[in-house]
This record gives structure tokens, C-alpha cells and sequence, in this order.
């Protein structure tokens, strides 16, 4: 998932800052004894089969290379 992250940003800068989830099949989460809260399957929905990644906005941007506004590029 680090490689496919680094790989996506290399190719096609995003704008803003993000965070990207990876989400185990339910199967898997089951098995575990666990189950995704209300909130994520309201906010993400519910699916049957594999594993599911998700981009999320950066919670904060408090810091100079997680700001909205884009470094120089001369910098």
C-alpha cells in the first residue's frame, strides 16, 4: 500500500493531503472477532467481498508541508 501511495503521488501530485485506509475483507474482520462501527459503514457503505482502500483528507494542516497552500517549488 506504501508503494501504490508513493507511486499515485509521484504520478499525479494530489492537491491537498490525504490519508488512505485499507480496510481488510469482512470475512477476515469476522474471523478476528471484530466489525466496522456504524459511522464508517454510514460514511464508506458496506461491502461483501476483498479488501477496500479509502482516501481520506489529511485531519490537520497545521504544519508548513501539510498546509493547503503548495511549497515553492523553487524552494
Amino acid at each position: 500500500m506504501i508503494t501504490e501511495v508513493a507511486l499515485d503521488c509521484l504520478l499525479d501530485p494530489p492537491a491537498q493531503s490525504f490519508s488512505r485506509v485499507f480496510v481488510a475483507s469482512p470475512r477476515r474482520i469476522e474471523s478476528l472477532g471484530g466489525q466496522l462501527t456504524e459511522g464508517w459503514r454510514s460514511a464508506f457503505g458496506e461491502f461483501e467481498e476483498g479488501v477496500r482502500t479509502v482516501d481520506r483528507p489529511w485531519p490537520s494542516a497545521d504544519c508548513a508541508a501539510c498546509g493547503l497552500e503548495l511549497l515553492d517549488e523553487d524552494a
